[in-house]
């Protein structure tokens, strides 16, 4: 026998918590021929479930965080400084003096010396020139007293060596030297471990204060 939607809903509510966890209820349509014929108001078939709906509110947390490391970048100011690096530079083309043995090969050379020469009887060409024009030649001889006289005398030098200061040609070449170079003062990025203190916040929760059933149409 059909029953009414109020009976069958009061029967669901006295029914215990445990019993109507997995309870559904069913909603039966009229025959045909029951109450006012021609009725077009009757209910369709549907099935409900007991829906358990939480009663909850957002209420303020304090809390507290704690404490860690974190890896911050600040900048730091670097002072002008000056370093000493090593780099190949190049030396032009120069020419220098040096100290060397050079060989100084035989000579010859003249000194005056004061020479006693004896008497003697020496021959010597005499021309004469005639009126006609014509010139003769004759080979005459004649005493020379002894006497002094300079005379020059040929000397041998022979071959020395001796140090002397020889110029040199030196190329243009490479060499490594230390150079002092100047870094203008910077702002330098450092990247530093800091230790950040726990500190107290708050949050929204959301606290459940109870809750009721309710009977929804299963979809």
């Amino acid at each position: 026998m059909f029953k009414p939607l109020a009976v069958v809903l009061g029967a669901a509510l006295s029914l215990g918590a445990g019993q109507l966890a997995a309870q559904r209820f069913e909603i039966v349509k009229p025959a045909e021929g029951v109450g006012r014929a021609g009725a077009s108001h009757h209910r369709g078939c549907g099935t409900y479930e007991r829906v358990w709906v939480e009663e909850f509110e957002m209420v303020e947390e304090r809390y507290q965080e704690p404490g860690r490391f974190e890896h911050r970048e600040r900048k730091i100011w670097v002072e002008e400084q000056h370093i000493t690096v090593t780099e190949q530079v190049l030396v032009p083309e120069s020419k220098v003096l040096v100290n060397e043995r050079v060989l100084v090969p035989e000579s010859k050379y003249y000194v005056e010396k004061k020479v006693y020469v004896e008497g003697q009887i020496v021959e010597y060409d005499e021309t004469m020139e005639f009126a006609s024009g014509h010139k003769f030649t004759f080979r005459r001889l004649k005493y020379v007293p002894a006497h002094w006289e300079c005379r020059k005398i040929e000397k041998v030098k022979p071959a020395y060596y001796e140090d002397r200061q020889v110029e040199r040609c030196v190329p243009a070449h490479y060499v490594t030297r230390e150079v002092v170079k100047c870094i203008p003062g910077h702002f330098e990025t450092v990247c530093e471990k800091v230790w950040v203190e726990g500190c107290f916040k708050t949050r929204m929760v959301k606290k459940v204060s109870g809750g009721h059933y309710e009977l929804r149409l299963r979809r």
